[in-house]
């Protein structure tokens, strides 16, 4: 979310975040913008310690979220799928 904030398209930029809880437990959240930069997670330990940003995939992965992206017009929908407390995917 913060990615798509920061590196907007600028004027006639759009954000939108959707949640939907699954009947298994799960959450799949989706951020949908207008950038058409490719989402890449940085390196694990490739982002410095006073650093402000560059997270935030890597923290996704850690809680076991399933994570895809696809082009869409002229930016994309970025998707994680969280597991529920149980595991489930």
């Amino acid at each position: 979310m913060t990615s798509a904030v920061l590196h907007g398209a600028g004027d006639g930029s759009y954000l939108v975040l959707r949640l939907a809880p699954r009947a298994d437990g799960a959450l799949v959240v989706e951020v949908v913008d207008n950038s058409p930069a490719t989402p890449r997670p940085a390196a694990v330990g490739g982002v410095g310690r006073e650093a402000e940003s560059g997270r935030g995939l890597l923290l996704v992965a850690a809680l076991g979220a399933r994570v895809t992206w696809a082009a869409v017009g002229d930016g994309k929908t970025v998707r994680a799928l969280l597991p529920s407390a149980e595991g489930t995917r």
